[in-house]
């Protein structure tokens, strides 16, 4: 079944890639499939022969060319803008309050603090809030890259949403990925733009509650011995082992998250049932072009696009003003923190100690995940 699903995926991920580069090259489609099919890697003069590419040429004669099209002498130092940098220009004269507010979604969903590669649920429910209840502020564009995490913590998000949405227009954007939880704080937007392939989905949650007993036991020689005031006070202690109770308690909690989810889903989608959302749902994930043509997704486009409707749904014109939030620690900040807490490990350990600080960061301790496992890798 897992095949089966990755197959459909990549199956979606290389039908958007190929009729895009069909449409911008004018290209047949089926000579596009015949090259994948029969070639590895081509030269520059060979993907220009093939018509892939305009021309191939050494870095002076593209600059030759860019200073014959625009009329302008060639310099030796051009003064060039990034897309980063094109994108974040405006039309002159654009003098605007009113704002549209890009709450930024990255990594794996925790409690506490967004930072680099983590989306804390603290930073995002205090970002919505606040774009809420700034007037200047008059739509939301939630951008998510997420695939997943805490499930409390997606819920929290999503709660604040759907307030933020009484309010003011919220309209998703998804990045490369937005599944389990990523997609938990989708459905509730109004609205919600993706690419053809954007994995989402994966709609489905697990828990985990750490068990070290028998470890403890058979690497360690340690054992442990309960001592209770009432039956079930150990629930949780990695030293000891789950009775048959508590295990079924642990499982109608996952139950019970999952039933929320499917809710969320049904509710923010206008699915007729959570039956409907479940047979869409069980972990599968789905490319953006799957989730279009069944409902999980509104349109394709990306984040402007998003911003663009947004713009639309809260009446503004084209004069307004991007507002991008949370503003988080640059990776220099980040790696100099990091440095100055580096302890020296022998290359063994210190392998041994990113994997499980890796695991961590997915799974920072015992609970109930809406998260999508392949973001974990392989685990030995």
């Amino acid at each position: 079944e897992n095949r089966a699903q990755t197959e459909a995926y990549l199956g979606d991920l290389w039908d958007a890639f190929a009729d895009q580069v069909a449409i911008s090259r004018n290209h047949p489609r089926a000579d596009l499939d015949q090259i994948a099919a029969e070639t590895m890697i081509l030269r520059g003069h060979e993907a220009a022969a093939a018509g892939l590419i305009d021309a191939s040429s050494t870095e002076s004669e593209m600059l030759a060319r860019l200073s014959l099209a625009t009329g302008r002498e060639a310099l030796a130092t051009p003064r060039l803008l990034s897309l980063r940098q094109y994108g974040q220009t405006r039309p002159a004269g654009t003098h605007t309050r009113d704002r549209i507010a890009v709450i930024v979604a990255e990594g794996v969903m925790q409690g506490g603090e967004s930072h680099l590669d983590v989306a804390g649920a603290e930073t995002l429910v205090s970002e919505l809030r606040r774009a809420r209840t700034n007037d200047r502020i008059k739509a939301v564009v939630l951008r998510i890259n997420s695939p997943g995490g805490d499930a409390l913590a997606a819920e929290l998000i999503a709660e604040e949403i759907l307030a933020t949405q009484a309010v003011k227009p919220v309209v998703a954007s998804m990045g490369d990925y937005a599944a389990s939880g990523g997609y938990y704080i989708a459905a509730p937007c109004q609205e919600i733009f993706a690419n053809p392939s954007t994995l989402t989905g994966s709609i489905g949650v697990f828990g985990v509650l750490w068990d070290a007993e028998q470890a403890l036991d058979e690497q360690l020689g340690l054992g442990y011995d309960r001592v209770e005031t009432h039956p079930h006070a150990t629930i949780g202690n990695p030293g000891f082992s789950m009775r048959p109770a508590e295990e079924a308690f642990f499982q109608q909690n996952v139950a019970h998250t999952y039933g929320l989810f499917l809710r969320r889903v049904q509710e923010g989608r206008g699915m007729a049932d959570s039956i409907a959302v479940d047979s869409l749902a069980q972990g599968r994930v789905w490319s953006g072009r799957a989730a279009n043509t069944i409902g999980l997704v509104d349109t394709f486009g990306g984040l402007q696009d998003a911003i663009d409707r947004a713009a639309e749904l809260a009446g503004l014109g084209e004069s307004i003003r991007i507002e991008l939030r949370p503003q988080l620690k640059t990776p220099l900040v980040e790696m100099l923190e990091e440095m100055t807490g580096a302890r020296s490990l022998s290359p063994a350990l210190a392998g041994a100690v990113e994997r499980v600080e890796e695991l961590r960061r997915f799974v920072p301790g015992s609970g109930v995940y809406a998260l999508d496992l392949s973001a974990l890798g392989e685990i030995e």
